[in-house]
C-alpha cells in the first residue's frame, strides 16, 4: 500500500527490540526491514517480489546498494555494492564480513523467522547475527542485480557511534559460531589491520609537522 497502517512510539531496549516489535505487527508473507535514514528506490517492491515468486526456493534475496556520505551539507556518492555471487551468502562469507551486501537491501520470507527466530538484542550488530544464525539454519539466500537502497552514512548511526562495541561483538559472534580460524580471522581484520593503519596515519601526521617544505612538495 502507500499508506502507514501502523505507528508505534515507545521506550525500547535498543534497535534490533524495536524491530521485532515491528516483526511481531507485521502480517505480510514478505518482510523488509529499514533502517530511518536510508531511501528504498522506486520499484523495489515489485522487482523483490517477483524474483521471490520465480524462486519459491529462495528465503531471502539482497539487492545492491548505493553509498552516500554527508559533505558540507550535500551528498557525495562514494560507489554500490556489485555482488554477483549468491555463493558468498553462505555463513562462511558472512562469519569473515566478506558477504557483499548489506541487511537493508534485504527482503525477508516470513518464514525466515519462523526456522531462525528473531533478532537478537544482545548485540550492537545484531543484523551480523542474524545473517549468521539464519545461515546455520540453512536459510537460503539469493541475489539481484539491481541497486534497491541508497544507504546514507551519518555520525549519529548505530554502528559508527559505538566502533568498539561492534569490534567486540564481531568476535563474540564468532566465537560463538564458527571456528578457530574464523575467530583469528575477525581479530586480525578487525583489531591488527586496524590498529597498524592508525598507526601509520599518526606517524604521517608527525612527520610532516618536521618535513622540510621542499619534501612535503614530493607528496
Amino acid at each position: 500500500g502507500n499508506k502507514i497502517s501502523k505507528w508505534i512510539s515507545e521506550p525500547d531496549r535498543g534497535e534490533y527490540d524495536a524491530t521485532n516489535k515491528a516483526l511481531r505487527l507485521a502480517t505480510g508473507e514478505i518482510v523488509k526491514w529499514m533502517t530511518d535514514d536510508d531511501l528504498l528506490r522506486h520499484g523495489v517492491f515489485h522487482k523483490a517480489v517477483d524474483y521471490l515468486d520465480h524462486h519459491p526456493e529462495m528465503d531471502v534475496v539482497f539487492g545492491q546498494t548505493a553509498f552516500w556520505r554527508e559533505t558540507e551539507g550535500e551528498p557525495v556518492f562514494i560507489g554500490t555494492t556489485s555482488a554477483t555471487d549468491p555463493s558468498r551468502l553462505s555463513m562462511h562469507y558472512w562469519l569473515r564480513e566478506s558477504q557483499g551486501v548489506t541487511s537493508q537491501a534485504s527482503f525477508i520470507r516470513r518464514r525466515v523467522f519462523d526456522r531462525s527466530g528473531p533478532f537478537s538484542t544482545a548485540y550492537v550488530c545484531g543484523d551480523t547475527e542474524f545473517w549468521i544464525r539464519a545461515a546455520s539454519k540453512g536459510v537460503s539466500m539469493g541475489l539481484m542485480p539491481d541497486i534497491v537502497l541508497d544507504y546514507y552514512y551519518t555520525a549519529v548511526g548505530g554502528s559508527a557511534t559505538r566502533s568498539r562495541r561492534v569490534v567486540i561483538d564481531v568476535i563474540r559472534i564468532n566465537i560463538r559460531y564458527g571456528t578457530m580460524a574464523d575467530v583469528l580471522d575477525v581479530v586480525y581484520r578487525r583489531l591488527i589491520t586496524t590498529s597498524v593503519a592508525y598507526r601509520i596515519g599518526k606517524l604521517r601526521k608527525a612527520l610532516k609537522k618536521v618535513m622540510h617544505p621542499s619534501w612535503r612538495n614530493k607528496e
